[in-house]
């Protein structure tokens, strides 16, 4: 694992650019790769979340295509601070379609 001390500006300096992950351990800053998990067959219920969570992205955009509900969602989606789509996106993942 390679650590990384070009400057001062870097220190504690977190994130993600590419392929490589830059995060702090032990008050250094250090780089490695991304984990590949390409390969790694995915269980039933993560295929299962990830089509849930298909079907309300698609929802999400019939949403916001239609005015009325558009309208509807805008009134509730101001008090949580979430954007538009993703307030509508969490609705149906908690209480399915309006």
């Amino acid at each position: 694992m390679a650590s990384a001390q070009p400057n001062p500006s870097f220190n504690h300096f977190r994130g993600r650019i590419g392929n490589l992950i830059f995060r702090l351990y032990r008050g250094r800053t250090v780089v490695s790769q991304a984990p590949d998990y390409s390969k790694r067959p995915r269980n039933a219920n993560q295929k299962a979340s990830s089509r849930q969570f298909a079907v309300a992205v698609a929802y999400a955009d019939a949403a916001l295509a239609d005015p009325v509900k558009r309208a509807a969602y805008a009134r509730r989606a101001r008090r949580t601070g979430l954007t538009l789509r993703g307030f509508i996106i969490r609705d149906y993942m908690k209480n399915g379609p309006v």
